[in-house]
């Protein structure tokens, strides 16, 4: 996947978790849809392993306290901060990759990537 790809979709998972439903226009379920999605990937990596076993008890239920749970494990593990992270290095690495092209416009695709930056719908 291409970088702002990955940036897009670290963004769309971030924000169904976390995202506040007034500004995104939609209620997160990928916890409850039981989805692939970043957060839970890294946080299988970070987790230790009752948080992992708690996650597997919990992740892809339609169970409000389970949902919950899993939040604040996401929470605990520092999404919040790991994520802003990620986004400022994926936005720095294409930012420069566009940059260092030859014999192309590059504004169209410094427009794009700043659309995505610190999105937050």
């Amino acid at each position: 996947m291409h970088g702002t790809g990955k940036i897009f979709q670290a963004q769309d998972d971030y924000l169904d978790c976390f995202g506040d439903p007034e500004l995104t226009g939609k209620i997160g379920t990928d916890i409850e849809d039981n989805k692939c999605s970043w957060l839970i990937v890294n946080a299988l990596l970070l987790c230790s392993p009752e948080q992992v076993e708690t996650l597997r008890e919990c992740y892809g239920k339609r169970d409000r306290s389970c949902v919950e749970q899993v939040k604040n494990i996401f929470r605990n593990v520092g999404f919040v901060e790991r994520f802003e992270e990620f986004e400022s290095r994926m936005y720095s690495s294409i930012r420069e990759h566009i940059i260092s092209l030859d014999n192309i416009s590059k504004a169209p695709f410094l427009r794009i990537l700043d659309s995505l930056y610190r999105c937050k719908k």
